[in-house]
């Protein structure tokens, strides 16, 4: 479901990096999907997008960030099974 946000759907034994995210300082993990507080408060999220967990406003799964829209000074976040 591209849950690494890496472009990829491939498994990987090691950490790799997010694309088209910089700046995270924190992450939530739900069960296909997961998200990022980036610097200055906003949001991104990548893989499933089924009941619209990545809050872009699709329900199109995505391998790479994308930003979650109308959020700002977040400061804290928690993943769950459709929704973060």
């Amino acid at each position: 479901m591209g849950q690494l946000g890496n472009g990829s759907f491939a498994n990987s034994p090691t950490p790799v990096a997010v694309s088209g995210l910089t700046g995270a300082t924190a992450l939530a993990l739900g069960t296909e999907h997961s998200c990022a507080i980036v610097a200055g408060g906003g949001g991104g999220c990548w893989g499933s997008s089924l009941s619209g967990q990545l809050g872009n406003g699709s329900t199109t799964w995505s391998s790479t960030a994308v930003d979650v829209l109308g959020v700002s000074g977040v400061t804290a976040l928690t993943g769950r099974r459709s929704h973060t």
